[in-house]
């Protein structure tokens, strides 16, 4: 029988008795530490069940995909990744379910590769500030949300597996894709096992078709693996101290996918064709299937439960009644008795840099979809709602344009807008973003700050020797910029007073200074 009668007569028999439907084609799985409970993924969600099979119970409930769970070492919890933040991310959710908490929050995304034997820290793989064919990095992330990220070695790397004792690491390099059995040559996956004590690769097996899925035996004195030297990819048993691999599993055609052990040793599971099978290390033995069904329907909630726990941006109306405010990339508004944030957006780019309108009418913010930054403005559709509650609204962008913008902000009578284009243009405009207009040019980035009137800016900008120094212009681009510090040592964050009895002549700029006495 061939592949694609196998699938048909597995999709023609989907229908179990009882109610229940099977599961096949799960993606990874692991054992949990007590061997009770076995955790995979399917139908882009984490379930658990007995190891022996039988019914699986949903753990996760989201729409955006959740993969690669891995198991804490007390069993308490369940570590995974999912893109619902809008790139993927590491998640945790306690084992008997629960709300799931965000653990990594980089922009360019992080996938879960291992957690550390005795340490609160968790493996991952990511692309953050590395280019190339293949910019990926294994990095250490902390739990304690206050320490940070590590990056193990500069060098690209994945399938990542700390020993029991947490001083070694085996790692994969380079790989052809596993639909490309049967592939040797110069990209076949290499096994590597990297000392992080004393910064040293070895590498302890090798094989022209190419070695990945290292997994560590709980003694630490050897490893399992999978490679196709047989034919096929196949799991197969290698000991430091001794010559020669042993073949576990004897597949001649399709192959073997993401093997994962007990904590005993005992046991591994993995996928073949359109199941999990769990194989016995102990001496020669036979695979056995495991048989999974579901009773639950496929569909998930309309609602779900988020937990943040810090915001960088906030901004609140002018009667002090709402907030808004951004978490996890998005901006949400709450009043300030309920206290119960209300998503105002929801797309895969950071929206950041909040203003209210004074009116309360509009929210302005940047919008930065990986490629383009800019500014946008969203009013409610129905302006008689208040932000908390409102229902639709409409979006807007107010800055155009494929260079970045930063620095936004209103003038005093939000008549005027102003905003930094990419390396240092400084624009005023009209609040819906029209008759934009250049009002400083430049190649750094200015510190700028609005006259109490709106008449003046006064701005901090470095020269080409990199001295900064403090400059007032008219917003009307009337007039040349005038150079207020004219010092050789650094002035910066210039403030206006507020004594406006004159509009020019007594509102000073203060400014801070260095190297020198300043007032």
């Amino acid at each position: 029988m061939n592949a694609a009668s196998i699938i048909l007569t597995s999709l023609l028999a989907g229908g179990v008795s009882n109610g229940m439907d099977q599961i096949q084609l799960q993606s990874t799985a692991i054992i949990t530490p007590d061997s009770k409970k076995l955790v995979f993924a399917w139908a882009g969600d984490i379930w658990t069940s007995s190891p022996r099979g039988g019914e699986a119970i949903r753990l996760t409930y989201h729409p955006a995909p959740d993969d690669t769970p891995k198991v804490s070492r007390d069993g308490k919890f369940v570590f995974f990744n999912s893109d619902r933040t809008g790139s993927e991310q590491v998640f945790r959710i306690p084992i008997q379910g629960g709300t799931p908490e965000q653990i990594t929050f980089h922009s360019e995304g992080s996938s879960l590769e291992d957690l550390h034997p005795t340490k609160p820290v968790i493996l991952v793989r990511g692309y953050h500030d590395h280019s190339g064919r293949r910019p990926y990095r294994l990095i250490e992330k902390n739990l304690n949300p206050n320490k940070d990220e590590e990056i193990i070695f500069d060098a690209n790397a994945r399938y990542g597996r700390y020993s029991p004792d947490g001083e070694k690491l085996l790692i994969v390099r380079d790989g052809a894709p596993t639909y490309r059995k049967g592939y040797e040559g110069a990209q076949a996956s290499r096994l590597w096992l990297y000392d992080l004590t004393k910064k040293t690769f070895t590498e302890p097996v090798k094989d022209k078709t190419g070695c990945r899925y290292p997994i560590w035996a709980p003694d630490g004195k050897s490893f399992y693996y999978v490679t196709s030297r047989s034919g096929a990819h196949n799991i197969w048993h290698h000991q430091f101290d001794k010559k020669g691999d042993r073949q576990l599993t004897q597949y001649p055609d399709d192959s073997v996918f993401a093997p994962a052990i007990s904590a005993d040793g005992k046991t591994i599971v993995y996928r073949h064709l359109l199941d999990l099978h769990t194989i016995s290390t102990q001496g020669k033995a036979n695979p056995e299937k495991i048989n999974l069904y579901h009773r639950t329907t496929l569909e998930h909630p309309k609602s779900e439960t988020l937990t943040f726990r810090s915001t960088r941006d906030a901004t609140v109306t002018p009667t002090g009644l709402e907030w808004a405010f951004e978490a996890g990339g998005e901006i949400w508004a709450m009043d300030t008795v309920l206290k119960e944030p209300h998503q105002l957006t929801n797309s895969p780019a950071l929206e950041s840099d909040i203003y209210f309108a004074k009116n309360g009418k509009y929210i302005y913010y940047k919008k930065d979809n990986g490629v383009i930054i800019n500014y946008w403005r969203m009013s409610k559709t129905n302006s008689k709602e208040f932000w908390w509650n409102a229902e639709s609204f409409e979006h807007e962008p107010i800055t155009k344009g494929a260079k970045p913008k930063s620095s936004f902000s209103l003038s005093p009578n939000e008549e005027q807008i102003a905003y930094v284009e990419y390396p240092g243009t400084l624009f005023l405009a009209k609040p819906d973003g029209s008759e934009a207009r250049k009002l400083i040019e430049g190649w750094d980035s200015p510190s700028y700050v609005w006259s109490p009137d709106g008449k003046h800016i006064a701005y901090a900008v470095e020269d080409y020797n990199y001295n900064s120094d403090i400059f007032i212009i008219a917003t009307d681009g009337e007039s040349e910029p005038i150079n207020v510090s004219r010092h050789p040592d650094s002035d910066y964050s210039p403030v206006w007073s507020h004594n406006l009895m004159s509009p020019l002549a007594n509102n000073d700029v203060f400014f801070s200074c260095v190297g020198r006495f300043c007032t």
